[in-house]
């Protein structure tokens, strides 16, 4: 700069004021090109769609297409109502588009999708974020966020709005992962192994679980209120869509994966079932020998890990008592090898012996359930179901819970009553299961 103003030949003091000049004006052009990509989206809807008028009519339409949304028919009503994944088709159809359009908004979306495009901001190979709906969407809720409406309508209308663009994400991402919809019974057992860490199970229903999601931009401490409110940030604003669509994905693709293991599984326990079967009449044709058999052999196998415990039983069992984590199964079937023959042996053989004594008792009374090769986990579900009851004034079953819930107890750390009570009725289907399978790994 300084060989620029000595051939201009200025003084000292006239270099410093040039440079001055030249600094602002150098400072005033980055300035210019930095706001040139500010506030593009903002700019370019305030031209386009100003006809929108932002009233108490405009937010009863928006929230009623909210609501229509979730009750459009019966699977709509079961899905967001409900906590299964894939089950139900839920879709965010043309026709829910072309009525939000014209119906509730009264906007011409070709040509702001036009105008949209034609921004430098917006990429249009990204779908998420050069999507006209979900820009739609947040510009109205930025427009409700600073209208003058009563505060209740502006929380309930912005609300509504999230949804929306909650609910087209979702099934959007519903229709790639379940192209055909899923077994009900693998989606349940699917939502029982869930743990706590995911969001459907801590809040119960997809209803629940979306207006707890709509935080993120509702809510005056949300990650993206700041963003919305404004809106001038252009590319703050395409992170609040691409984040908000790719919360919801990350936690489908989760789900989507469990739900897979819990159909791998299904698979596995459908082919191990095959080999879990027992000849019903020849069990019992002498009660009191083959019992006293099945008990000694149990005894024999106990002490030994890997004798005592097969993967393929707790595989099967799985699929028969889904609310058992099979970690805190292993941990109790492991805990009785470990023990036994030591202080807690008499618990243990009290409660093997009960345990097939009631087995052989309830096949005994129910032959129908032997007719030829009898499987064993559909006697192992018919068990479950005397297992579980809550009540019963058998004396021979209250025992035998008070055994199996005291050793799990000691088994387990868990403190939580329902998980206790699922892992004891696996517990004891193991043992009728490992029993009876006596002759098939004894070759």
């Amino acid at each position: 700069m300084y060989a620029v103003n000595n051939v201009l030949g200025l003084s000292l003091e006239e270099m410093a004021t040039f440079d001055k000049i030249l600094e602002g004006s150098l400072a005033l052009a980055m300035e210019d090109n930095k706001t040139s990509s500010i506030g593009q989206l903002n700019k370019m809807f305030e031209t386009f769609a100003d006809y929108v008028d932002i009233d108490q009519r405009l937010a009863d339409r928006i929230n009623n297409f909210q609501i229509s949304f979730v009750n459009k028919n019966e699977d709509h009503m079961a899905f967001f109502g409900g906590n299964l994944t894939g089950v139900q088709v839920v879709r965010f159809t043309v026709d829910d588009l072309n009525r939000f359009y014209s119906d509730v908004i009264g906007i011409d979306d070709v040509e702001i999708e036009e105008q949209l495009h034609a921004l430098s901001v917006i990429n249009t190979e990204r779908i998420v974020s050069s999507d006209v709906f979900v820009h739609i969407c947040m510009w109205l809720i930025h427009k409700f966020m600073t209208s003058k409406l009563n505060k209740k309508t502006i929380e309930r209308t912005i609300q509504s709005l999230n949804l929306i663009i909650l609910y087209k994400f979702l099934t959007s991402l519903l229709f790639n992962y379940f192209k055909f919809p899923a077994d009900p019974q693998i989606a349940a057992a699917t939502y029982a192994q869930l743990s706590n860490k995911f969001a459907i199970k801590q809040f119960g229903s997809w209803s629940a679980l979306l207006e707890n999601r709509t935080k993120d931009i509702c809510s005056e401490q949300g990650l993206h209120y700041k963003t919305i409110y404004n809106y001038m940030d252009d590319d703050a604003i395409l992170y609040a869509i691409t984040d908000t669509q790719s919360r919801i994905r990350d936690m489908l693709k989760n789900i989507y994966s469990e739900f897979m293991k819990t159909y791998e599984r299904g698979n596995k326990i459908r082919t191990s079932s095959n080999s879990f079967e027992f000849e019903g009449e020849e069990v019992l044709k002498d009660k009191t020998k083959n019992l006293g058999s099945y008990v000694n052999y149990v005894y024999s196998v106990l002490p030994e890990r890997n004798t005592f415990i097969k993967p393929e039983i707790l595989d099967a069992l799985e699929g028969v008592v889904h609310t058992a984590p099979r970690k805190l199964v292993e941990q109790t079937l492991e805990w009785v090898s470990d023990n036994y023959r030591y202080h807690s042996s008499k618990d243990i053989e009290e409660l093997v012996k009960l345990t097939l004594l009631h087995s052989f008792n309830y096949l005994s009374d129910n032959r129908t359930v032997m007719k030829n090769n009898a499987n064993l986990i559909n006697l192992s579900i018919r068990l479950k179901g005397i297992y579980m009851s809550s009540k019963t004034n058998d004396a021979e079953i209250k025992r035998i819970r008070e055994l199996s819930e005291k050793i799990v107890r000691k088994a387990t750390t868990t403190k939580n009553n329902s998980l206790v009570i699922s892992v004891r009725v696996a517990l004891l289907l193991y043992i009728v299961i490992r029993a009876f399978t006596m002759h098939y790994y004894s070759g």
